[in-house]
């Protein structure tokens, strides 16, 4: 690619009517290792360790019988766990961030978190549970539960702090009791409850304003941040445009899981897009997204972020490219769908394309860990499973 072949090769393109900054694309991954299981299939829940050195998955046989098994993608090397008594279709599969352990959740009602060692032992059970997030103590890492229970006239966030280091032993529960509305009371206060944050320890409430009797008028009211811990809350910010807040709001709320949210929404065009690709702060703090890339050539319907995001001061995610894009159409082409996976700086908003995996799939699922990429693809008609998980090396 250096040298005369440049010039001939960014000749062709001319001719070909397709543009040079098209060509200089993401590189294609390597194919590392290919896992099959033919007695049955692979679950689409899997996860590959932070540090990019251990898988963690699941197989199924054509019986039912469900086997979690972690694997040393360095010597090969397999541990395995029964899972037959927890559940044969498993709702997350997921490593800790911090230490050797794999987390595999079994959803009924709720749902049960079990901890497996690296060795494929059974550590303990979180059971009755709506989610499970983590905070660093220290070193040491601290499991945090969270569980909603509703009724015609109440909603109860329960959340379960554990011992740092220790998940076998809860150190506190703290709850937050609201109306159906989810509304309460801190005199002297009337609080909305909008979302709580990732660690479930605090809410982003509004704080309702009150009566002015001098102006016989209601006063503004303001963002607030209460704190589960401590039944405090504290003043934020003004509100000076309720409408707006509002709407955001509603937003935050149906995403309130992301750590570090990002919206992309609207029509990719030639030059990017026609709408908006940003990084949320808070409610109405939004920080434009600098792509090095062409967003353009992506089909926007296929945007998804890691659910679990271990990469400090980063959000990974993926896109598909459209083949009959807004680019490549205005030279009467295509080209071939390809994922393409990004790392995205929260503190600069740069997005940088990490490389890519040809695939005609429209649906496949991922996960990425150090410089390890997981790839399933899945087929429109079954989406459970595959009888083939790929392994891919980012350079």
């Amino acid at each position: 690619m250096f040298g005369r072949s440049v010039v001939l090769t960014s000749l062709c393109l001319f001719m070909l009517g397709v543009s040079v900054s098209a060509a200089q694309d993401a590189p294609k991954l390597k194919l590392v290792d290919t896992i099959q299981f033919q007695n049955g299939y692979i679950d689409d829940q899997f996860s590959v360790s932070p540090d990019g050195k251990r898988l963690a998955y699941v197989t199924v046989k054509q019986n039912g019988a469900a086997t979690l098994v972690l694997r040393d993608l360095a010597g090969k090397t397999e541990k395995t766990a029964d899972l037959s008594k927890i559940t044969d279709e498993p709702a997350q599969v997921f490593f800790l961030p911090v230490g050797s352990e794999v987390v595999v959740a079994a959803r009924t009602d709720k749902t049960t978190y079990v901890i497996f060692d690296a060795e494929g032992k059974e550590v303990t059970q979180i059971k009755g549970q709506d989610h499970l997030a983590w905070r660093l103590a220290g070193k040491a890492l601290q499991l945090i539960a969270y569980r909603l229970d509703k009724s015609s006239n109440s909603m109860t966030h329960t959340v379960t702090l554990y011992e740092a280091g220790n998940p076998r032993k809860a150190a506190r529960t703290v709850t937050l009791r609201t109306d159906a509305a989810n509304r309460l009371t801190v005199k002297p206060d009337n609080l909305e409850v909008i979302y709580l944050m990732p660690d479930f320890t605090k809410a982003v409430v509004k704080i309702i304003g009150g009566y002015n009797k001098a102006t016989d008028s209601k006063f503004p009211d303001n963002q607030g941040m209460y704190d589960l811990e401590t039944g405090t809350v504290q003043k934020t910010g003004l509100i000076s445009n309720n409408a707006a807040w509002d709407r955001d709001a509603a937003w935050y709320g149906r995403n309130w899981r992301l750590k570090t949210p990002v919206r992309l929404n609207g029509v990719p065009t030639a030059n990017g897009i026609d709408g908006n690709f940003q990084i949320g702060q808070g409610i109405l703090q939004w920080k434009d997204i600098t792509p090095k890339f062409q967003l353009g050539r992506f089909d926007f319907g296929t945007f998804f972020a890691a659910p679990h995001q271990y990469v400090e001061k980063a959000v990974i995610f993926a896109m598909a490219i459209n083949p009959q894009n807004p680019i490549t159409l205005q030279y009467k082409k295509s080209e071939k769908r390809a994922w393409h996976f990004f790392r995205l700086n929260t503190e600069t908003g740069s997005a940088d394309d990490l490389g890519q995996v040809q695939a005609e799939e429209t649906t496949i699922t991922w996960n990425l860990g150090g410089k390890m990429l997981g790839v399933m693809r899945l087929s429109p008609n079954w989406q459970v499973g595959s009888e083939t998980l790929e392994l891919y090396q980012l350079p």
